[in-house]
């Protein structure tokens, strides 16, 4: 487990021979839910990443490190911004906002 100064949990999961392996779960500073999903040594299946207040931001789909097939993001009032299809050669998608900005790990730049 990793844990904020404040002592709340930061993330947690298991290890295998010091990489990350099998469900992991991170949580903002307040101990609400960030973001959870599953490691096999990279992000792979569906993760789940969420507002402070619980709400659902993204939920994408990830094989070996790399996200894939369909993902959605929502805004902080619940409605849908987009809806992407992804593979390795193309993504394809519609959505009301541009989907540049924001990387794997759901933070934008």
């Amino acid at each position: 487990m990793f844990y904020y100064d404040n002592g709340v949990v930061e993330a947690e999961g298991d290890a295998e021979e010091g990489y990350k392996d099998g469900v992991w779960l991170y949580y903002y500073p307040n101990g609400k839910l960030r973001s959870c999903g599953l490691y096999t040594l990279w992000k792979h299946g569906v993760w789940t990443y969420f507002y402070p207040d619980g709400l659902i931001r993204m939920i994408t789909i990830y094989k070996d490190g790399k996200r894939i097939g369909l993902w959605r993001k929502w805004d902080e009032e619940g409605i849908q911004h987009f809806q992407v299809y992804e593979d390795e050669e193309r993504r394809s998608g519609h959505g009301f906002n541009d989907i540049r900005g924001y990387d794997t790990d759901d933070e934008e730049y």
